[in-house]
């Protein structure tokens, strides 16, 4: 996907998510058909994602940040610039370092699901596997990586390049059949774009 179509699929996943809409998503009125579906949750099961890939389980590009983070949740971490993640709830959103994203926890369990960078030309992000339903399939070596050399800049155009598109319903779910039905709408309180340039 180039980084036009990106950009414009990212602006679309921004209205969806807007608040005041719901949606049903299921294969019925999926706008990626030819994409697997992998869900997952919190331990908790308040917050939910959705990852939409064209990645079997064996052939996900799992990688280990060496990030203090990343190390103490032990994450193992993927990120597919032509899918979707969708995370269903209201996480906490926790930001440190540069200040380029937002790391997505829930705040009842604690579970880290994913990071994500927002910026003008859309909301991008990483999801930690181990959130997932399919985790335990998962039994790939992961890549380790090092950005501690990146400047702001390089981070920034990193991630938007290679993140997964991504959209926040800010509402609770629950499963019916194939799909899932949001509920329950509630305030985002994600931090907007414009300030994730703020450095401690």
């Amino acid at each position: 996907m180039s980084l036009l179509n990106r950009i414009s699929f990212a602006g679309r996943a921004k209205i969806s998510g807007q608040q005041g809409s719901s949606e049903i998503y299921n294969e019925e009125n999926n706008i990626m058909p030819d994409l697997n579906i992998y869900r997952g949750a919190c331990h908790c099961q308040a917050i939910r994602v959705q990852l939409r890939t064209a990645w079997k389980p064996e052939e996900f590009p799992l990688r280990e940040c060496d990030c203090s983070f990343c190390r103490r949740h032990g994450a193992r971490t993927v990120r597919d610039s032509e899918g979707e993640l969708t995370l269903f709830g209201q996480p906490h959103w926790y930001r440190f370092g540069m200040g380029t994203a937002d790391f997505l926890l829930c705040s009842d369990c604690g579970v880290y699901l994913a990071s994500v960078i927002r910026v003008p030309e859309g909301d991008f992000a990483t999801c930690n596997t181990n959130c997932l339903e399919i985790a335990s399939q998962l039994d790939q070596q992961a890549k380790p990586v090092n950005y501690s050399d990146e400047s702001l800049e390089e981070r920034v155009k990193r991630r938007v390049a290679s993140w997964t598109p991504f959209i926040h319903q800010p509402v609770s779910v629950e499963n019916r059949g194939a799909g899932l039905l949001c509920l329950d709408l509630t305030h985002d309180s994600a931090p907007p774009a414009s300030q994730i340039f703020v450095t401690p």
